[in-house]
């Protein structure tokens, strides 16, 4: 998709949010001709990561990726998302952690949780240690921006914190659906590594809840208790 189409595919999702049923439905049918075009869903992720497009538009971006991952990102179904539009979206799918707007957080969590779901271990045998890696990272910062007031780069890692650990949660929950043996494999092995990373970091915000909470430290404790 070109630059005109790019502009017309926001145009798109910021009339599905119109309280027009007639300009809503005209939306709707245009996202549905386009779903199966090369590009569109790498069109959709590109959208959704700008936050200079409105929030409306963003939120249906990530929204009808999410849908689209269903219907099409695996090899079977017809119109399948070809392995060229895969690897352009597939590098920056962990690049969102710091989504501050709640709705569009949750349905990226969700997307990228389906999307491993079908990728881990064969196509994306990765995941699990670079999202690890992600919450280990993440983690860290906070630890060292917490001792001070709360101001926007520790509000920034708890945000990150918060989505990571969401979205590890949801991954750990898709991955004990499988059935496939090494798909059950996958998980054995990557169970120490997975627990290994949240157990301290649920120890360590426990403790600083405690500690907030008796210090009177509405704003700290409120904060911590979302990574709890």
């Amino acid at each position: 998709m070109d630059s005109s189409s790019r502009q017309a595919v926001i145009e798109a999702l910021e009339n599905a949010t119109s309280q027009d049923p007639a300009c809503m439905a005209r939306a709707d049918e245009s996202l549905r001709i386009w779903e199966t075009k090369p590009q569109f869903h790498a069109v959709l992720f590109s959208i959704f990561a700008d936050r200079t497009q409105s929030m409306p538009a963003r939120l249906m971006a990530i929204i009808t990726f999410k849908n689209g991952i269903d219907k099409y990102w695996r090899k079977a179904p017809l119109h399948a998302i070809k392995l060229d539009e895969k690897e352009l979206i597939r590098p920056q799918l962990l690049s969102m952690l710091d989504e501050d707007a709640p709705q569009i957080a949750v349905q990226y969590c969700v997307a990228i949780s389906r999307i491993a779901r079908w990728d881990f271990p064969l196509v994306w045998p990765a995941f699990a240690e670079e999202l690890a890696s992600h919450v280990r990272s993440i983690a860290h910062d906070l630890d060292s921006s917490i001792g001070g007031s709360i101001d926007d780069q520790c509000r920034r890692c708890f945000t990150m914190e918060h989505n990571a650990l969401y979205m590890l949660h949801l991954f750990v929950k898709k991955l004990c659906e499988r059935t496939l043996a090494r798909e059950r494999q996958a998980l054995r092995n990557n169970a120490p590594l997975l627990f290994s990373v949240v157990a301290p970091i649920y120890a360590q915000r426990i403790a600083q809840f405690n500690e907030a909470l008796h210090a009177g430290d509405s704003a700290r404790s409120q904060e911590l208790l979302k990574s709890i």
